[in-house]
């Protein structure tokens, strides 16, 4: 019944025994949450999105219980996680306040998802003790703060995101798991340089914006499935290479850097949507490929570019349609 704008009130301990499966996310239900007496069959329950309060006991859950997606803005818990349920796999709290500290070096290691967002979890985490088999790790919208160390994470892991937390410590990106897809460190404040011919291959979102990266960026190294680059406002510098953009790229964003040189994507096939160049040091005319030309939101102000041209089969044609100061 997910996604139904239902309201009123829920009574777990009158559900079916025989229920495997209960899915009431994203409604208007409110009240308290009593999970002391559910079915012992359940393996999956979904409340998140709605407007429970009050605390909530999570030690006293079935055994068999292998998803929990609990997350709501006024809800209050302890975790303990030894007395979570040993088969629990999957785990989800957004905005859930926790009463005390998350030790997460005390996971337990059947987990595959674990999703910590909003919680105001304070202080440090240990990333070299995860569960074996985790493939996703969230602690996005947090306060933690570093050190952090990404070099010895699980082999599956697919997906992390520690964005807008207080991470202000360096970090080595150059030894992730080769399964990441998605690698989300923005808003925070670290430092370090970004090797993208050590990236993880099969990575396609990296969005690092608003932190302290420095170096220079080797684009023609970025993994062939890539398709969105965030990293505006770092201290990336130097000269930047546009003749090999990965194909599938729709989005790459790099304003508010140190970049310097002359725009030359006269040979950019990659069909991006959109361009963030804004704010940097490149100097000159710039060149463009009819692909670039039909980006939807492209930006190249607040450098010193003189004109721009459209290049076809070799020939050049001043761009009009997009305004040097306006673009």
């Amino acid at each position: 019944v997910s996604e139904n704008s239902l309201e009123g009130t829920l009574d777990f301990t009158k559900l079916p025994r025989g229920m495997e499966e209960c899915d009431f996310r994203d409604n208007e239900f409110q009240g308290t949450l009593d999970f002391s007496d559910l079915p012992a069959k359940l393996t999956d329950i979904a409340v998140d999105v709605n407007k429970f309060s009050g605390t909530v006991d999570l030690h006293h859950l079935p055994k068999g219980l292998e998803r929990l997606y609990i997350g709501n803005e006024n809800l209050f818990a302890q975790l303990d996680w030894d007395k979570l349920p040993k088969w629990l796999i999957d785990l989800s709290c957004d905005f859930l306040q926790f009463n005390g500290t998350i030790e997460i070096n005390k996971i337990s290691r059947n987990f595959r998802e674990i999703e910590f967002c909003r919680n105001d979890i304070k202080g440090t985490v240990d990333l070299t003790k995860l569960p074996p088999g985790l493939e996703a790790l969230s602690f996005s919208q947090n306060a933690i703060t570093g050190p952090i160390d990404f070099t010895q994470l699980p082999d599956r892991l697919n997906w992390i995101s520690f964005a807008e937390n207080n991470l202000k410590c360096d970090v080595n990106l150059d030894a992730l798991p080769a399964y990441v897809q998605h690698l989300y460190l923005e808003y925070n404040a670290l430092k370090g340089s970004i090797t993208t011919g050590l990236l993880p291959r099969g990575l396609e979102v990296i969005k690092i914006k608003v932190n302290r990266f420095r170096g220079s960026l080797d684009l023609t190294e970025l993994p062939a499935f890539m398709r969105v680059f965030s990293g505006s406002n770092n201290s990336f510098c130097g000269k930047l290479d546009f003749s090999r953009l990965p194909m599938f790229l729709s989005k790459l964003s790099l304003a508010n850097n140190r970049f310097i040189g002359s725009i030359d994507m006269s040979k950019v096939d990659a069909p991006l949507t959109t361009l963030r160049l804004d704010g940097n040091k490149f100097r000159g005319e710039a060149l463009i490929s009819e692909a670039v030309a039909g980006t939807q939101k492209i930006n190249i102000t607040g450098n010193c570019i003189t004109a721009i041209f459209t290049v076809r089969n070799g020939i050049r044609k001043k761009h009009t349609g997009i305004s040097i100061g306006e673009a």
